[in-house]
């Protein structure tokens, strides 16, 4: 789901208390999140600080964030009601409790002289999340009506797209099949790839110097992880192993590099 490599996504997700995985941000200087440069010692690939303070800024004149200090007069930024109204919609699978049990299906008919269409809507597609079932046919657990209209209408390839919501699909169990749909079993392989070697760094195996690397690696990953309900992922899903594991590497060798310069 490379939505969330987004600068301005990535901001109201930090700023929403209510995200698992993104529950609070904290502001180092003015406006560099310690969610960012502090626990993970760098900013998410392809982030430029400069892009960050841009949009920080806008996303303050237009109300998505409100800018407030804690008890001890550090700055934080904290979501709005409008900034929420708008990561709901672009992101309904972090606030959704329980999956409603329906599917958005898209079908679509292009014509082989527009190829480039049908590639652009295929990108649309995997950036959202969906999973291919046919070669024109794609779905997803959770709906995005209104950002593939959005798409549909600014490219004009609305006529060649059909949008459904379906209730039930026949044939093999959706269970099943999610592995191959979304590709689970490669993407978890990432994952238990980024505890192997998190561990390896905990055990003193590997260079310290790799926790860039690995934070870097796990974002994207997290980038094409569809995100899906429960009822689709398999049993050892490592998703959030890897994160806990991370973050643990995080905080263990924050607590060592303070505790070596106390020595000093």
């Amino acid at each position: 789901m490379s939505k969330l490599y987004g600068i301005k996504d990535w901001i109201l997700l930090t700023a929403a208390v209510s995200v698992d995985a993104f529950q609070e941000i904290r502001l180092v200087g003015d406006l560099i999140p310690s969610l960012v440069e502090a626990r993970y010692g760098f900013l998410p690939p392809n982030f430029k600080k400069e892009s960050y303070f841009s949009y920080v800024s806008r996303l303050l004149k237009t109300g998505d964030i409100n800018k407030k200090l804690d008890k001890k007069g550090t700055v934080y930024l904290e979501l709005t009601s409008q900034g929420k109204k708008n990561l709901i919609r672009r992101f309904p699978i972090f606030f959704k409790a329980k999956w409603d049990g329906t599917f958005m299906v898209v079908v679509f008919d292009i014509p082989e002289e527009t190829r480039r269409a049908r590639d652009d809507l295929r990108e649309k597609l995997k950036e959202l999340g969906f999973g291919k079932l046919q070669e024109s046919v794609w779905i997803s657990p959770y709906h995005f009506e209104e950002d593939l209209k959005e798409f549909l209408q600014e490219t004009g390839y609305l006529d060649y797209v059909f949008v459904m919501r379906a209730t039930r699909i026949l044939g093999k169990s959706l269970k099943e099949k999610a592995g191959d749909i979304w590709r689970l079993k490669d993407l978890n392989s990432e994952y238990e790839k980024i505890i192997l070697e998190a561990d390896r760094i905990l055990k003193g195996e590997s260079d310290v110097i790799g926790l860039k690397k690995i934070w870097d690696g796990y974002f994207k990953v997290l980038a094409k992880d569809p995100i899906l309900p429960s009822e689709f992922l398999p049993s050892d899903w490592k998703r959030k192993d890897a994160y806990e594991m991370l973050q643990n590497l995080s905080h263990t060798l924050i607590k060592n590099t303070r505790s070596f310069k106390n020595n000093q």
